[in-house]
């Protein structure tokens, strides 16, 4: 008995600029970025929201979808994941928004406001 399959439609283009809707201030901040094996790179912390934010290092160990800790200096870190990697640039998303408590990133995210 043959069983009709029925064809799923190809998801269309979404634009990059309608992915993100959280206003993300760009900042120059020196920060430490350590992965779940314990590899840590010095990074340049570019744009940063609540929820993420972009780096810039030169780190060959950094791939998309690894888990890493980010901290601003010698701040405490923020657990985040790896969403992609271009050349030494990529962009981390939280895995919890940043809390209201932590100063040191609310005042990243607060800098142009």
């Amino acid at each position: 008995m043959a069983i009709a399959i029925a064809r799923f439609a190809q998801p269309q283009e979404v634009e990059r600029n309608d992915l993100r809707t959280a206003p993300r201030m760009v900042t120059r901040r020196r920060g430490q970025i350590i992965s779940a094996q314990g590899e840590n790179s010095l990074v340049a912390i570019g744009d940063v929201s609540a929820h993420g934010c972009s780096v810039q290092c030169a780190s060959s160990w950094l791939r998309a979808g690894r888990f890493v800790s980010i901290a601003i200096e010698d701040g405490a870190p923020l657990q985040a994941v790896v969403r992609w990697v271009r050349e030494d640039h990529a962009g981390l998303d939280f895995l919890r928004a940043v809390p209201s408590d932590r100063g040191d990133w609310q005042a990243l995210i607060a800098l142009d406001n």
